[in-house]
């Protein structure tokens, strides 16, 4: 029988050197401004870590010098997260790598185009609308996550198949009535597994690793809050989904 994963709850994580605390709320609203400038953050600019395809289990993250760097591993806060819809003209493969959406929905919700309306009864949302009995219409999840040496967090898209351990973390945090901007999170991908359509794969793993103390909490909660309307708005691509178009939930999405 396998063995149920539980949250820690005890011990406290020190954060004292997440750049964000060592900066402080109003500095870096101030550098925001000055180096954005009115328009702010737009939701396209923030740095994704790029999801595996194949047997690989690691991301590809951008580095400091605009180069790219594989990880195994990302750990940090979680600012938000939420549920992203998206449906191209063509599949995948098929068409313009960097074609826009024909309707995307940033809540998972309600989508925005051709057809746009209510997902979950949308006939692009359901088992079999795509290739190899998955959906036309890629269910995601964006999960925002802000590590120790960055003011802006990292965008890690959930495909399909981590749709599940996300939504077992989030349910265990609340049942110990802990919010993601209390604690600092750990991020890993196992695998490779296999589809039901014989795809490889990996699955996201979301792990506690820490709680932050009352006073670290309240201010994490606080910049989450501040940057929560740039990343309400943010959009699933064709690359966010790339090799994990052809898998496919054992149960119904998890709205």
């Amino acid at each position: 029988m396998a063995k149920k994963k539980s949250i820690v709850v005890s011990g406290d994580a020190d954060a004292s050197s997440y750049l964000v605390l060592q900066t402080g709320l109003d500095e870096v609203k101030d550098l925001m401004a000055e180096t954005l400038g009115e328009e702010g953050l737009a939701p396209h600019e923030l740095d994704r870590a790029g999801n595996p395809s194949g047997k690989s289990t690691k991301w590809s993250i951008p580095t400091v010098e605009g180069e790219e760097d594989t990880v195994g591993e990302i750990e940090g806060v979680i600012l938000f997260h939420k549920f992203n819809r998206s449906r191209w003209e063509h599949e995948y493969g098929k068409g313009e790598a960097d074609a826009m959406p024909v309707c995307s929905s940033v809540d998972g919700r309600t989508g925005v185009g051709n057809p746009g309306g209510n997902c979950k009864n949308c006939p692009f949302a359901q088992f079999g609308s795509g290739p190899n009995n998955s959906q036309a219409c890629k269910l995601t999840k964006h999960v925002f996550i802000l590590r120790e040496d960055e003011l802006l967090p990292l965008l890690v898209v959930l495909t399909v198949s981590s749709l599940k351990n996300a939504k077992a973390y989030f349910r265990r945090l609340l049942s110990h009535q802990i919010r993601p901007t209390q604690v600092i999170t750990k991020l890993n991908l196992s695998g490779p597994h296999k589809s039901k359509s014989g795809f490889d794969h990996a699955k996201a793993e979301l792990s506690l690793a820490g709680r932050l103390d009352e006073e670290t909490a309240q201010k994490m909660k606080d910049y989450a809050e501040y940057l929560k309307p740039w990343l309400q708005a943010t959009v699933t691509t064709r690359e966010d989904v790339e090799g994990d178009g052809e898998t496919q939930l054992d149960e119904e999405p998890p709205y």
